[in-house]
């Protein structure tokens, strides 16, 4: 189900808005897709598929835009086998290993960069 306070792009990448999603008839959903030339009025049917496309997939069909989470953490290497812990600073990384009397060999930063809900 389409929900109008979402983000979506069409199957082929163009940003998408959506104006309604309660129109009462085949085609709930209308909206406009951006392409090159600009703003184009869609229709689809409520789970998102394009009108125009016979209810196979198409590339004007409505999928989903999540939000990403990019985060930076830092961790400790060892020689030894010490389980991984991540710091969501170098400080913080360095401070954990001098306290738990550890001798770290080497600090690396670990770039997080996923959409919302990935891996789940």
């Amino acid at each position: 189900m389409i929900d109008i306070n979402k983000t979506y792009k069409t199957r082929d990448g163009n940003e998408v808005r959506i104006y309604a999603v309660d129109c009462g008839t085949v085609t709930e959903i209308h909206g406009a897709y951006k392409n090159e030339d600009g703003w184009y009025m869609r229709s689809w049917y409520e789970d998102g598929k394009y009108f125009g496309g016979n209810n196979n997939e198409s590339g004007m069909d409505l999928i989903e835009v999540k939000p990403r989470i990019q985060r930076s953490y830092w961790m400790n290497i060892y020689k030894i086998n010490h389980p991984p812990q991540l710091w969501p600073s170098e400080e913080l990384a360095r401070t954990a290993d001098i306290n738990g009397g550890s001798q770290a060999i080497g600090r690396i930063e670990v770039m997080v960069d996923i959409e919302e809900g990935e891996g789940l």
